[in-house]
């Protein structure tokens, strides 16, 4: 699964270039192998239930696709299923169970050999929750005898239904506990992704999807294992490693932030100077990423953390809880509701009980007078808490 990107062949040179957004493909050499890719494939061979729940832009859609692919190499059937295309507006509880029964099928190439219309109709008795664990136990089971793993991407969309979707990780979590007298039920695994946290789902104490399942921690990259981002900055500097280093520096491994400053510096005509890493690279992420940051947040990035605090009805406290960060450095987490959604907007980290900002870029760009600024701002327009 690893390679090491300055042993590729020239014809792999050739398509060698860096990717700011989205899912990166499967082939992608710049994708950076790290301690989530090993951890989550080992738990999905051993049949384990998994869960990546994360800030946005951390490159979860980037894992799921690396280990699809090698699990599909070694035999296992997978399927993934984003949860935001079923829909979220003006959909039924039963228009949403269908959607997803239906998805499932045609990822698993099952469309031609079942009718999903006429099977849902003929089982019309029972929930929808209880149909679709049906159609797993009765269709997919019977007809796939390899192992399965079925990925359920933007699992937070479901927080933005009209509807309790309680029974659906109920359903999951017994799939789980009836392992042990339903033997087919050891081929399949559902893995959990999303930008949200446990606490925001409810479920019965005794079935809860979350203490059954493995937690999957994506962090940030670390030099050691981002050898893969080294080959770009080759030729414009002599020391590719410090050069990489100065950029983790200020990113502290955000994916989508050091993606970007390598394409910036592989884009650009510049050669960087043998022992000025730091001074260069400190002057580019001024210039190309923090001054005047909102004309130049393209594909947007920062002005998603901004807005995912702007439309949350705690965006008072959020700030408020903010700002001590900011100044006191670090703050011991108690693991508030502020603090969680701190945490999924991607400002803030927790690292040894401890919350402080993500990295260098969010501290200078997201400071204390952008802070006060609009804490003025939404203060005079009333309290949303």
């Amino acid at each position: 699964m690893e390679k090491n990107l300055l042993l590729r062949s020239e014809s792999e040179k050739i398509t060698y270039e860096y990717q700011v957004g989205g899912s990166l493909p499967s082939n992608a050499p710049t994708y950076v192998i790290r301690k989530a890719d090993r951890q989550l494939y080992q738990a999905l061979k051993q049949g384990n239930f998994c869960y990546i729940l994360n800030a946005r832009q951390m490159g979860k859609s980037s894992l799921r696709v690396q280990v699809t692919k090698r699990l599909i190499e070694e035999g296992v059937r997978c399927a993934a299923v984003d949860l935001s295309m079923i829909g979220s507006q003006n959909i039924t509880l039963a228009q949403w169970y269908t959607g997803l029964t239906y998805v499932l099928a045609s990822e698993l190439n099952l469309l031609e050999q079942i009718s999903i219309r006429r099977w849902w109709k003929e089982h019309q008795s029972l929930s929808p929750a209880q149909r679709l664990g049906e159609f797993i136990e009765q269709v997919i089971l019977k007809i796939i005898q390899e192992n399965i793993v079925i990925f359920i991407d933007e699992i937070d969309s479901v927080l933005n239904l009209k509807f309790n979707l309680k029974d659906f990780l109920v359903l999951l979590t017994n799939f789980y506990h009836q392992r042990q007298v339903n033997k087919p039920l050891n081929r399949i695994s559902f893995v959990l992704l999303g930008v949200a946290n446990p606490s925001q789902f409810v479920a019965s104490n005794k079935l809860d999807f979350f203490k059954i399942s493995e937690k999957i921690e994506l962090e940030g990259f670390k030099l050691g294992e981002s050898q893969a981002l080294m080959y770009g900055l080759k030729d414009k500097a002599s020391n590719p490693n410090n050069v990489l280093k100065e950029i983790l520096n200020w990113t502290n491994g955000q994916p989508f932030l050091t993606q970007k400053l390598c394409q910036i510096i592989e884009d650009s005509g510049a050669t960087i100077p043998q022992n000025e890493e730091q001074k260069w690279i400190e002057n580019l992420v001024k210039n190309e990423i923090i001054e005047q940051w909102e004309t130049k947040d393209n594909p947007e990035h920062l002005k998603t953390i901004r807005d995912r605090l702007f439309t949350s009805p705690q965006v008072i406290s959020l700030l408020k809880l903010y700002q001590q960060i900011e100044q006191q450095g670090e703050i011991k987490a108690i693991d508030s509701s502020e603090e969680n959604e701190l945490i999924l907007s991607g400002l803030v980290i927790k690292e040894q009980e401890k919350l402080k900002v993500k990295n260098k870029i969010y501290q200078q760009i997201f400071n204390l007078h952008w802070i006060e600024r609009n804490l003025t701002h939404w203060q005079s327009q009333g309290s949303r808490d």
